[in-house]
């Protein structure tokens, strides 16, 4: 996947609740992701929440 590209995603795991490490089953957009993503889910260990949504982070979604 490019670098900076969101994706939905079911945490599957809580680490840690004071820096929001989680891990994740991400859903990625099959091979147009590239060919390591054609099962369409990868799956992310130890992946911290960041509301400036940096690289490999996550975030809760927008509202309008």
């Amino acid at each position: 996947m490019s670098d900076g590209e969101h994706r939905p995603a079911v945490i599957v795991k809580v680490w840690n609740k004071e820096n929001g490490m989680v891990n994740l089953q991400v859903f990625t957009d099959g091979v147009n992701d590239g060919p390591l993503y054609e099962s369409g889910l990868l799956w992310q260990t130890s992946v911290e929440h960041s509301d400036a949504k940096m690289v490999r982070t996550w975030h809760w979604p927008e509202r309008e």
